[in-house]
């Protein structure tokens, strides 16, 4: 298992990983006009994003980002995404890596003055209902943090206890 220490970390910070990303992030911004939502929370994202494929590869490969936000960019995609079963408030990042008592980990990514949605919270309410470790993050540093927390603990025994049927396939 791959894990990043205190000190990778630091490295990882210093070469400007963290910072460049939302620090650009940031940039883009102020030289963008009026603020368009959730860029400082993209760099936010990006930095989290990289930091867990390195730190923690094997559960980085059982996480995925449901792109909610690309919806509202225009009604015709919203649409599309809607009839394609997107919903509402699914947080940023999910990970079905089952460790410790919980069955997986959804992490919600803000900028320091954001707010959960409604839709944000009442699934932060389902995940936690269902046995998910559930954490909104303000920055970069407590969302790192609420990542190594959780991998922290022990991951849930490995082996199927079932398997499924194959359907049969018939030549058409």
């Amino acid at each position: 298992m791959s894990r990043f220490t205190d000190a990778d970390l630091r490295e990882f910070v210093a070469r400007g990983a963290v910072a460049a990303t939302v620090a650009g992030a940031a940039a883009s911004r102020a030289t963008a006009g009026p603020r368009r939502r959730g860029r400082e929370e993209d760099g936010i994202q990006r930095a989290v994003v990289q930091y867990w494929e390195l730190a923690y590869p094997e559960t980085w490969a059982k996480t995925w980002h449901t792109p909610n936000g690309l919806a509202a960019k225009n009604k015709s995609l919203a649409g599309i995404s809607k009839g394609l079963g997107m919903k509402p408030g699914v947080f940023d990042l999910v990970c079905i890596a089952r460790r410790g008592p919980y069955t997986g980990f959804a992490l919600e990514l803000k900028a320091a003055d954001g707010r959960p949605t409604d839709a944000q919270s009442e699934w932060g309410v389902q995940y936690m209902d269902e046995g998910w470790y559930v954490d909104i993050a303000y920055s970069v540093e407590k969302a790192l943090t609420a990542i190594r927390e959780y991998h922290a603990l022990p991951p849930h025994p490995t082996g199927c206890q079932f398997t499924l049927p194959l359907p049969e396939v018939t030549p058409p």
